[in-house]
């Protein structure tokens, strides 16, 4: 369904860009209880928003039992932080109608894909700055826990390359996650594919370094092969594509028992 516009009327503009947005929920079923939620933001460079990344992945979390969510952020030539602004909005929304979705406020995590796993470790990240530029209070619109596949963190990920086009060195380091981790930062679980062209394996790795220098909540997976964009790694993604360890679908196992572990130690 389409929360688009209650989405907006909780936060006034947060679509008006060039390219617009939206916000999908898929109801969970809960009877006599409360769900978490999965905010899932697809991939696609930020020039378009990769299908096989969105409502696929909202009905798999969706079947796991969470109340699930799909944000279309704005794209190219919408310049950052509109997209931070969106995501950390989407959050605080979940947040905010928690009592009416059936959602606990204590378990809203976030996954997101190439572009969008940068863009989920930047809510894990620089929440702060978007709780500044939305005008609301930062544990709102923190996630509990963020999920990053194939994660864009460092300068020479080609999805950062191509955002950092026409950013003033001031402005550089406001779209590098990495450069954001603090002991507040939320817990993540990344995993990734030794053989990614697009963002490669370095990406997650730092990110991880990162995270136990500041003695934060991290799971890191690296599988030997694979291609950039897997998504779910399942037959009906990946089709008979050689060279494709099927171990890499392990992937959503190991996050979802990974947010079961975080939800029972906070």
């Amino acid at each position: 369904m389409d929360y688009s516009k209650l989405f907006e009327s909780h936060f006034p503009g947060i679509f008006d860009t060039s390219t617009g947005g939206s916000l999908k929920f898929y109801p969970g079923d809960a009877p006599g209880g409360k769900l978490p939620a999965m905010l899932i933001l697809p991939g696609g460079a930020y020039q378009c928003h990769a299908d096989h990344e969105a409502e696929r992945v909202a009905e798999a979390w969706h079947d796991r039992g969470y109340a699930t969510f799909v944000l279309r952020y704005s794209l190219r030539p919408d310049r950052w932080p509109c997209q931070l602004n969106q995501a950390c909005a989407a959050i605080a929304f979940i947040r905010t109608m928690a009592e009416e979705f059936a959602i606990d406020p204590n378990k809203v995590f976030v996954i997101g894909f190439s572009a969008g796993s940068h863009l989920a470790s930047c809510t894990a990240t620089c929440f702060e700055d978007a709780a500044q530029n939305l005008g609301i209070k930062p544990k709102l619109c923190r996630p509990n826990g963020a999920i990053l596949c194939y994660l864009a963190s460092v300068p020479d990920a080609e999805v950062i390359t191509e955002m950092l086009e026409d950013l003033s060195p001031d402005d550089m380091n406001a779209v590098l996650p990495i450069e954001h981790v603090t002991p507040e930062s939320a817990p993540v679980f990344l995993w990734h594919t030794a053989e990614d062209q697009i963002c490669p394996v370095e990406n997650a790795i730092l990110f991880a370094e990162a995270y136990r220098k500041n003695r934060l909540k991290f799971e890191l997976h690296i599988y030997a092969y694979g291609y950039h964009g897997l998504s779910l790694c399942t037959p009906d993604i990946i089709g008979d594509q050689p060279n494709i360890d099927p171990r890499v679908a392990t992937w959503f196992d190991l996050s979802d028992g990974w947010l079961k572990e975080l939800s029972l130690s906070n």
